[in-house]
């Protein structure tokens, strides 16, 4: 045909064979290990979303946790703080009756009230 012999034109078409099947198969090849590799990210993607999601439910319950602690520290707060208004109270209201003279005994209502008062301060300082 262009003045090859025919050993030569086998030749040259085996090599021209040879050389589009190892395009082929390099182009089969690398599309195969594409599909591999993307269908591993897909794999870590999801991995990695569920991760964030159990990480997600983890926080809720350490920020409801954490509410739950605020409330109760805020109630105990209060119960201190009324604690406190009623050994105020009840001081003033011991020590605003009647002085007692030097020599003199306190009677039984201020040692309650006084013991009341010192009850209290004690039950607040030890919960």
């Amino acid at each position: 045909m262009f003045g090859l012999s025919t050993l030569a034109s086998s030749l040259i078409g085996a090599a021209l064979l040879a050389a589009a099947s190892f395009g082929g198969g390099f182009y089969a090849g690398h599309h195969w290990e594409s599909v591999a590799l993307a269908d591993q990210r897909a794999q870590d993607a999801e991995k990695a979303a569920g991760d964030a999601a159990a990480a997600l439910k983890r926080l809720e319950g350490f920020v409801s946790s954490m509410n739950l602690a605020s409330a109760q520290y805020d109630q105990t707060i209060q119960q201190i703080a009324n604690g406190f208004q009623t050994v105020q109270k009840d001081f003033a209201n011991a020590t605003k009756a009647k002085p007692l003279p030097v020599n003199c005994k306190p009677d039984a209502g201020r040692v309650r009230a006084l013991t009341a008062s010192i009850a209290a301060v004690n039950s607040a300082a030890n919960p």
